[in-house]
């Protein structure tokens, strides 16, 4: 019973070691989900990263098979662009040396003004008038406008539906303020506003910067506004 005993022990033995080193060999592989996790905070620690930024980190072909890294190592090739369309380098030192590229979208959220009702002809734009809209997208919509500033007292060539987006085609052509011209300079600041006179300096259409010298011939600059204004913020 005992020569039985012997005989059948290594046997089972046998079947029963090449599944432990199965396992052996399968933890030895790249966690890949892991690589996007690193990834990801990679990107979220680099100095001058936008915090508000939205990313989305590619996938990386689950039939990769790449050897388990202690320490992942990222770069960012070419000019270091943290916006749009990335590509993040990943790289495994040692044990076993490996490489590849990972792709990322990094989006930050960007602002342009909608119609709160539905807008008539000739209609001069006024702050109630209009909604902040953000969104995360690669490119707000062609001709949108970011600055509530250059809207108002604005004009509509044509009528706008409620919703709509104001576009830089929407609006009356502003008049340029010629250099030379007496122009209101407007500081304005937390709570508070300065007004003063100057002389333009040089042509400027609103919106643009615009150069004014005082009477004490101080030279200020700040962004031309309609209606011959010039304004400046104060901190």
């Amino acid at each position: 019973m005992k020569a039985l005993y012997y005989l059948i022990f290594p046997v089972f033995i046998g079947l029963i070691t090449p599944r432990f080193a199965a396992a052996d060999t399968e933890m030895a592989f790249q966690d890949l989900e892991k690589i996007r996790v690193e990834a990801l905070g990679y990107l979220q620690d680099l100095p001058g990263f936008d915090k508000s930024a939205r990313v989305t980190m590619g996938t990386i072909d689950t039939q990769l098979k790449l050897a388990a890294c202690p320490h992942l190592e990222f770069s960012l090739p070419g000019n270091g662009n943290y916006r749009g369309h990335i590509r993040l380098g990943v790289r495994c030192p040692e044990p076993n040396a490996w490489s590849l590229f990972l792709s990322a979208t990094v989006l930050t959220p960007k602002t342009y003004y909608i119609t709160r009702n539905e807008l008539s002809k000739n209609h001069p734009i006024q702050k109630e008038d209009i909604i902040a809209t953000e969104v995360f997208q690669a490119n707000t919509p062609q001709g949108a406008i970011n600055d509530p500033l250059q809207l108002m007292g604005r004009t509509l060539t044509h009528p706008l539906l409620a919703g709509a987006t104001v576009r830089n085609t929407d609006l009356q052509t502003e008049p340029s303020l010629a250099r030379g011209q007496t122009v209101q300079i407007v500081g304005v600041g937390t709570g508070f506003q300065i007004t003063r006179t100057g002389q333009l300096l040089a042509n400027a259409n609103a919106g643009e910067p615009a150069q004014v010298k005082t009477a004490s011939k101080q030279i200020i600059t700040g962004i031309a506004r309609s209606g011959g204004i010039v304004e400046v913020k104060l901190r």
